[in-house]
């Protein structure tokens, strides 16, 4: 799974900051997964400075959240589960949620999901 790359280009700006992460995740039904997630400040309301750039130790701490609820939701479901809350962007808006906590953030997305390892009994038959 994987988000286009001209949606991706349409939500990058100027004078924002982008903050980029990545986790491994393992179900419970033993598929290994890497989850990229991208997302992007916005101006506070009734900001007049045309920039909005997040601190380091900010991002460091948005990261740190975003990368803590990808694990805990990844890790107590199996993949069966993990694809349709994946879809319906409920773990992108709880992301989103928690991160605008630390510094006002928009278009919080899933860039890209990879399969790293399957388990050993869909190897076994061929799944």
């Amino acid at each position: 799974m994987e988000i286009s790359r001209d949606k991706f280009c349409s939500f990058i700006r100027k004078w924002q900051t982008m903050i980029e992460v990545n986790s491994d995740v393992k179900t419970k039904d033993g598929f290994f997964l890497r989850i990229f997630l991208v997302a992007f400040s916005r101006k506070r309301k009734n900001q007049t400075k045309k920039s909005s750039y997040i601190k380091t130790s900010q991002i460091r701490t948005i990261r740190r959240k975003m990368v803590e609820i990808i694990i805990r939701e990844g890790t107590t479901c199996n993949l069966k589960d993990l694809i349709p809350k994946l879809i319906s962007e409920k773990l992108v808006d709880e992301i989103g949620f928690h991160g605008s906590k630390i510094f006002p953030l928009r278009n919080v997305v899933i860039k890209k999901i990879k399969v790293l390892e399957k388990p050993f009994e869909v190897k076994m038959n061929g799944i």
